[in-house]
Parts: structure tokens; sequence; C-alpha cells
């Protein structure tokens, strides 16, 4: 899905191929700035696309499974 968005170009479903990119690249590969910015292209397209639908998915493995990686919970502002 990565492949097919990064050529064709992207759509809101592509979401959900960088996200789990993301998390890929963070928990097996050990790529952590690559796999945060993967999540968080994901999360940026959540927005321009308004994809209310895939939001809390996308979200939750975001948070759940990539962010912590980057961003320690010390160091986070409250939501």
């Amino acid at each position: 899905m990565v492949n097919l968005s990064l050529k064709h170009g992207n759509t809101e479903l592509s979401t959900v191929a960088y996200v789990a990119y993301g998390v890929i690249l963070c928990g097996v590969l050990e790529e952590i700035t690559l796999g945060y910015q993967f999540g968080q292209l994901a999360l940026s397209l959540l927005e321009r696309y308004d994809a209310q639908h895939l939001k809390c998915n996308i979200s939750f493995v975001f948070n759940t499974s990539i962010r912590h990686w980057q961003e320690p919970l010390q160091k986070r502002s409250s939501p």
C-alpha cells in the first residue's frame, strides 16, 4: 500500500498504510525517526482528507505504537 500510494498518490486509506509502516519501522526495524515521520504523515493526511471514520483507529495505533519512541511521556503536554 505504501508503494502504491507513493507511486499513484495518496488517498484517505493511505493513512492506514503509513501508520502500519511506521509501526514496522519503529518496532521491528528500529528506524525510529523514519517510523515517527510516517506516523506523522498518516495523522496529517487524516486532517487533509477529513477522514473522521479512520481518525480513531489511526490515532490509537500512532499513540500506542509509535509516539512513545520519539516523545517520552514525561515531556508531553496535556491534550
